[in-house]
């Protein structure tokens, strides 16, 4: 009896509609988790093949080993769309090749350096340095409070068994993932034997139309979409004896098409969870007819879609920066020290706790906006929490690097077999794990803050509790516009990192905080100078040049009103961060080179 005030508590709907989201990711975390422990214990067990285990010490023969294996992949990988191409419904067991092949040329280049780079991680991780090193990778870095955020959205993905909607179906859904689709089928339908009207002595040799059974396969609660196109009149049902009942099957009549999502016709008496496996289709011409039957199916929990992709992205954060350690040691150690001695400054810890509680007051701050404060609230958070990264980005390049510098520290540090270029990126890359844990924590703040919203909304406004869908739509739409702005702080930690080599700290701030200010005015400044005096339009063009685009990861706007963000966009945004990133590392390295620290 001492349980039921805690069960009723669990049954809340304000709680279910809110935890549900949650637990997705808690599922889909702890499966990532699973996951890397099962290709760490694949690593062990591949690290005891003696030519493979060592391997990665010659690194002159690991790089031509993973540049032969990148190209065999490659050739396979080609071969492999030219004859069954992804991308587009298959029509008759044939791909449209034509249609296909701009789509993955456009992406040959960033898809064979990513395959370079895992060939290279892969033969990395069966290192037995990098087995035998990876319990203290795990303990000692930034994975640690990464691993501890991660158990803590672990508990969520335990209790929800206990309090999400339906726990058991929405799992299920995981099965369908590959079962769901657009099929296109075409087919010819036999003519109809039915003799004309005046052929009165024949009548009663009028055997009805030809009928022809369709293999199909698709769920009930899953179809979302069924056309149907025909050159002659025709009849479609489930039951070939219920061809003649109009409330069991549809009319198709030439040149025109049938489309419905409800399908209340053809499914009338099915259960949502009955499969339908042929449709019988009647040809009442005299001729034959070239019919195209097309089939959209979908996942009744669509939102299982975030289970893998959370998975895939643990286990990715975790490797990346295992095999960045096994294959950089000097930068990692730098990277190492520069994290430490980051997290343990206050002015990490009141900027993190500080954005943190921001957030969550800002469920409780009112917006005045008639019911839509659940915009304001992602687009005044994805702007806090990007402003609190890139202040801190900026001060972390100043006093690790400038104040290094002019404390005659870096010297001593090069003393070492220690080189320049090692010093400079490893200071980028500690950088860069101090922003990821930001933005992994605040993210997580965050996520928490915006699927709770939608609940508090309605209680204030006496409305109806809003399904835990809406509240993990709401959710979701945030991610992209979080990784845009790492990516925004990526780049403007790279160039801080360069200015800090020759400026110090006052001067550093003003001249990132300018480029910052500059790079979202980009677009307006060209766009001024369009039609102007040359010597005005050749200054907007130079700043246009010279100055990266930020605007370009500003998409505030679009995640706070729903919209979603296409994954090619995230794509080229990251080969544009990633661009900018390496020609503002490359300055710092021109720059640091002939630096005298004496």
């Amino acid at each position: 009896m001492n349980h039921l005030p805690l069960l009723a508590a669990m049954n809340n709907p304000k709680l279910v509609s809110w935890l549900t989201p949650i637990w997705l990711l808690g599922v889909g975390v702890i499966l990532g988790l699973l996951l890397f422990l099962v290709i760490w214990g694949l690593a062990a067990g591949f690290s005891r093949i003696g030519p493979l285990g060592r391997l990665a010490a010659d690194r002159a023969r690991l790089f031509r080993l993973t540049t032969w294996m990148t190209a065999v992949l490659g050739v396979l990988g080609a071969v492999y769309l030219l004859l069954d191409p992804w991308g587009g419904p298959t029509v008759n067991g044939t791909g449209n090749t034509a249609g296909n092949v701009g789509g993955w040329v456009t992406w040959l280049v960033p898809a064979v350096i990513l395959l370079w780079l895992g060939v290279l991680g892969c033969l990395l991780l069966v290192w037995r340095r990098t087995v035998e090193e990876m319990p203290l990778a795990i303990v000692e870095g930034v994975l640690w409070p990464v691993l501890v955020a991660a158990v803590f959205l672990t508990g969520f993905g335990f209790m929800g068994f206990f309090v999400a909607e339906q726990p058991t179906s929405i799992l299920a859904t995981l099965t369908r993932l590959q079962a769901v689709g657009t099929e296109v089928v075409e087919f010819t339908l036999p003519a109809s034997s039915k003799k004309s009207a005046g052929d009165a002595e024949t009548q009663k040799d009028d055997k009805g139309p030809a009928m022809q059974a369709q293999p199909v396969s698709f769920r009930v609660d899953e179809i979302r979409f069924l056309r149907i196109r025909t050159d002659q009149r025709i009849r479609v049902t489930r039951d070939e004896s219920a061809l003649d009942n109009f409330s069991q099957s549809v009319e198709v009549l030439p040149d025109e098409e049938f489309q419905t999502i409800s399908l209340s016709t053809l499914l009338a008496g099915v259960s949502s969870g009955d499969r339908i496996k042929t449709l019988q289709f009647g040809n009442f011409a005299s001729s034959e007819a070239q019919v195209t039957l097309e089939v959209r199916t979908g996942l009744v929990y669509p939102q299982v879609w975030v289970v893998p992709w959370t998975a895939i992205s643990v286990v990715l954060f975790f490797l990346i920066y295992i095999v960045q350690r096994g294959s950089m040691p000097r930068i990692s150690a730098v990277a190492l020290s520069t994290y430490k001695s980051l997290i343990a400054q206050p002015v990490f810890v009141i900027l993190l706790g500080g954005c943190a509680l921001g957030l969550i007051i800002f469920v409780w701050i009112p917006y005045n906006t008639f019911g839509e404060d659940i915009k304001m609230l992602k687009n005044t958070g994805m702007t806090f929490i990007m402003v609190c990264c890139i202040l801190m980005a900026l001060w972390s390049a100043s006093t690790s690097v400038s104040e290094e510098i002019e404390g005659r520290t870096a010297l001593t540090v090069l003393s070492k077999p220690l080189t320049r270029r090692s010093f400079v990126l490893g200071k980028f890359v500690g950088i860069t794990w101090t922003m990821a844990l930001m933005f992994i924590v605040l993210g997580i703040v965050f996520a928490l803050v915006v699927a709770y919203k939608p609940i508090f909304d309605a209680k204030e406004t006496a409305r109806l509790v809003p399904p835990w869908q809406v509240c993990f739509q709401e959710m979701m739409h945030v991610i992209p516009g979080l990784v845009l702005a790492f990516m925004e702080t990526l780049v403007l930690a790279a160039l801080s990192v360069a200015i800090s080599t020759r400026l110090p700290l006052l001067a550093n701030f003003t001249v990132c905080l300018s480029i910052y200010a500059l790079g979202h005015l980009t677009p307006m400044i060209v766009q001024s100078a369009m039609g102007s005096f040359s010597i005005v339009r050749f200054f907007g063009q130079l700043i246009a040049t010279i100055f990266p685009n930020l605007d370009h990861f500003n998409i505030q706007a679009a995640v706070a009103a729903g919209k979603a963000v296409p994954i090619e966009y995230l794509g080229w945004s990251l080969i544009y961060c990633l661009i900018y990133t390496v020609i503002a590392l490359l300055l710092a390295l021109v720059m640091f080179e002939d630096r005298d620290l004496a």
